[in-house]
């Protein structure tokens, strides 16, 4: 993929390679899936991500990240139990500004975040609740309005 916008609603596997996977540019926008046999990415080969937006909502059992040569860095976040379809979450760098903004559309125990705002090494904030206004893209709020929700801890970016 090198640029435009992919939404998938998946069942199954969401955003899925039997080989290897290259993404220099656009948009891509993963809820689902909900069963851990499957994986919001699930890609075979290598996943190189560069120049783009990433964000994967799906199960915790099978969850995969783009890989670590990648030239952005990447955000995986685990949660102890699925998180209800619906709920705001919001990862924000340490000076407060927006790094995603997301309301799944299905219950998720994984998030993966990958922008080229990321910095590898770097903690940052992951709050629910609140609320949002803006624009919607499959869930991801493209430049919004954000009033805080609950901080409930910090990630840190995995190495480029």
């Amino acid at each position: 993929m090198s640029g435009g916008t992919i939404v998938i609603d998946a069942g199954g596997d969401g955003f899925d390679s039997n080989g290897s996977a290259t993404v220099t540019g656009g948009t891509i926008v993963v809820n689902g899936p909900t069963t851990n046999g499957n994986g919001a990415i699930d890609v075979n080969g290598d996943f190189l991500v560069s120049d783009a937006v990433l964000v994967a909502a799906g199960s915790l059992g099978m969850a995969e990240t783009p890989d670590a040569s990648s030239a952005q860095a990447t955000l995986h976040l685990g949660f102890d139990s699925m998180v209800a379809a619906g709920t705001l979450v919001r990862v924000q760098a340490p000076d407060g500004t927006n790094v995603a903004t997301f309301v799944a559309a299905k219950p998720f125990q994984s998030l993966v975040v990958s922008t080229p705002a990321i910095e590898a090494g770097v903690a940052y904030e992951v709050l629910t609740g609140g609320a949002v206004e803006g624009t919607s893209l499959g869930g991801l709020y493209v430049d919004p309005v954000y009033s805080p929700g609950t901080v409930i801890g910090t990630v840190t970016a995995g190495t480029r």
